[in-house]
């Protein structure tokens, strides 16, 4: 009777334990920043849509050292004219591929720059994807690495079109 007292209180505890070590484990995946990364309209007309990159932090955290990285051919191939106006050229260069971070996202909080134009003027091909990384920290000093997709295309319709507004 004493053994069966004893191997229950020993199922009981480790059964604790695991729960404890469970409950920290979902406590911490869920407690921290979870930054995104997405293309948005600027500003569109009948020739050009001119883009946004927007960061977002939709985490319960802040996010510190927030950096997008991407490889250097995938941006090009999205690229219409990859020989156009160096002006225009600028936004992918530096968001992609200088040492710009975002020193902190608090949650809730997004950021955006400027990202180029579709069109006639525009060197990004329409519907263009580039595969990107996001890089960043938890304030107790957790790394994370996602990755994530942006598309290039007008995000006033999910299908490319809407009416316009004025």
């Amino acid at each position: 009777m004493a053994l069966a007292a004893l191997i229950t209180s020993i199922f009981s505890a480790l059964a604790s334990m695991v729960t404890v070590f469970y409950t920290v484990y979902l406590w911490r995946r869920s407690n921290r920043p979870l930054v995104t990364a997405r293309v948005t309209t600027h500003h569109s007309g009948n020739v050009n849509i001119f883009l946004n990159i927007l960061v977002e932090n939709m985490g319960t955290q802040p996010a510190l050292n927030v950096k997008l990285q991407a490889k250097r051919k995938d941006v090009e191939a999205a690229m219409r004219k990859p020989d156009g106006p160096e002006l225009l050229k600028k936004a992918p260069e530096r968001v992609f591929f200088s040492d710009v971070v975002i020193p902190m996202l608090a949650n809730g909080r997004s950021m955006t720059n400027s990202f180029g134009a579709l069109g006639e003027s525009g060197i990004w091909q329409a519907g263009s994807q580039i595969p990107i990384k996001l890089i960043y920290e938890a304030m107790d000093g957790r790394r994370f690495r996602e990755r994530g997709i942006l598309l290039l295309h007008s995000d006033e319709g999910f299908a490319q079109t809407s009416w316009s507004t004025g």
